[in-house]
């Protein structure tokens, strides 16, 4: 890790003009749009730093600011809005509005500013169990709705083959129908947030609300996704997308080559679970237990560094000098063998795509694998890994972003009827 990095606030980069910018500098500049869009990664600490500083920095030239979610979905935005307004305390919204997994780490400072000076916040992702009905049972057998968009198109355009390539990397090769099903799925989840946030403006035409969106970064990227969705309903919306990029030393990303992606990128250290941090004795007990339209504008790209962050055991960030490494030379230590920092972490299977269990089926276990090697056999049901429940591919590869080869993991996998849990040693790909 660059050492300078240490005593970088933010780092803000022209790719036109060579301007450095600061938070501040481009508050300004976003300040101005109907919606900016916050794609992130979404287990990265120090990007959701930053997010949550951009937000702060926006409410400050903005007073009627809106803050939309992937994060919730539609079905629960009464009982946002009766925590927002007072009516019921966090420990009810938590248990009813079923929030991500990581609400508290990354996503609670926000809504808790939204809540601190009266903004509203959308829930404007689709119910996980319609989206299930139309991935893997066929829109013929999804229900009419008012939590999911009146209207959805999934056409085979650069979205798809981009779509296509990431469900390869993150869970082998199915056909080209049932990956097109969840493929459609996520068409669907595109058109309700879209839905959601235009909806919102139309029915306040007396207002000019400032709409910020947070949604993981696949979901705007290349002006595609949700953005185009939004374009095509309000085809005058002016949006300014901003993505996460990640990387060992940030410095070292270039503004221009990602100018395709968004209109400004905020460049940050790659997250300890990529580096992975040992768990603690806690954890370890609780685990036990297209061009589909959206042009971007690509005059201004920017970078932004944010401070190299490391996870207490509380997962809250720390700024400062990275600790180096023990050496492995103490008595009785012994060295570790290298790990290719450009692999993927890997559990050796094929999933079922059309699996209508919650969870992760497994078509094929890849002979040789992580997943033979713990005995897990095809036609299992994977229902967790580590501490993380899984309920579609979307939280599997989810899950899969926070691990690293090498790493030991608990899977928690259903064989007949019964639950059962191993011990597995992540491979890579």
């Amino acid at each position: 890790m660059n050492a300078a990095l240490e005593i970088v606030l933010a780092l803000l980069l022209s790719t036109s003009s060579g301007l450095q910018l600061d938070v501040e500098a481009l508050a300004d500049r976003l300040a101005n749009a109907d919606v900016v869009v916050l794609g992130e990664e979404h287990d990265n600490v120090s990007g959701h730093d930053m997010q949550g500083r951009i937000f702060k920095a926006l409410a400050e030239r903005r007073p009627d600011i809106v803050l939309a979610t992937e994060m919730f979905e539609r079905d629960v935005q009464g009982v946002l809005d009766d925590y927002l307004a007072g009516r019921i305390d966090e420990k009810v919204m938590l248990k009813n509005a079923r929030p991500w997994r990581d609400y508290k780490r990354f996503y609670r400072p926000m809504v808790e500013l939204a809540r601190e000076r009266g903004f509203d916040v959308i829930a404007a992702n689709a119910p996980t169990k319609e989206m299930r009905t139309l991935a893997f049972k066929g829109a013929d057998k999804l229900k009419p709705s008012r939590w999911h968009a009146s209207v959805s198109e999934a056409p085979k355009d650069r979205y798809w083959k981009l779509f296509q390539e990431a469900m390869a990397d993150h869970a082998g090769v199915g056909s080209e129908d049932s990956i097109y099903g969840v493929y459609k799925s996520q068409c669907m989840k595109d058109d309700t947030m879209a839905e959601s946030i235009v909806e919102y403006l139309d029915a306040r035409p007396y207002r000019r609300p400032l709409v910020v969106f947070l949604c993981g970064k696949f979901h705007s990227e290349y002006g595609l996704g949700t953005v185009s969705r939004i374009l095509k309903r309000r085809p005058l919306t002016r949006i300014e997308v901003c993505t996460m990029v990640s990387a060992e030393d940030p410095t070292e990303i270039k503004g221009k080559e990602y100018r395709d992606r968004a209109h400004y990128i905020f460049a940050v250290p790659a997250e300890p679970e990529k580096e992975k941090k040992t768990p603690s004795a806690k954890a370890k007990k609780d685990s036990e237990s297209e061009d589909a339209g959206g042009k971007i504008d690509k005059s201004d790209v920017v970078s932004i560094v944010a401070p190299s962050s490391q996870p207490t055991s509380r997962g809250v960030p720390t700024s400062g000098p990275t600790t180096q490494a023990s050496s492995g030379k103490g008595a009785g230590s012994k060295p570790k063998p290298p790990v290719d920092p450009d692999a993927r972490p890997a559990l050796g299977f094929m999933p079922q795509y059309e699996n209508e269990e919650d969870g992760v089926a497994i078509a094929t276990v890849v002979e040789g694998g992580p997943l033979e090697a713990a005995g897990l056999q095809d036609g299992d049901l994977i229902t967790a890994i580590g501490k993380a429940k899984l309920i579609d591919l979307e939280d599997y590869m989810n899950a899969m972003e926070e691990l690293r080869p090498g790493q030991k993991v608990k899977v928690t996998y259903k064989r007949n009827g019964k639950l059962t849990k191993v011990d597995v040693t992540v491979g890579s790909r």
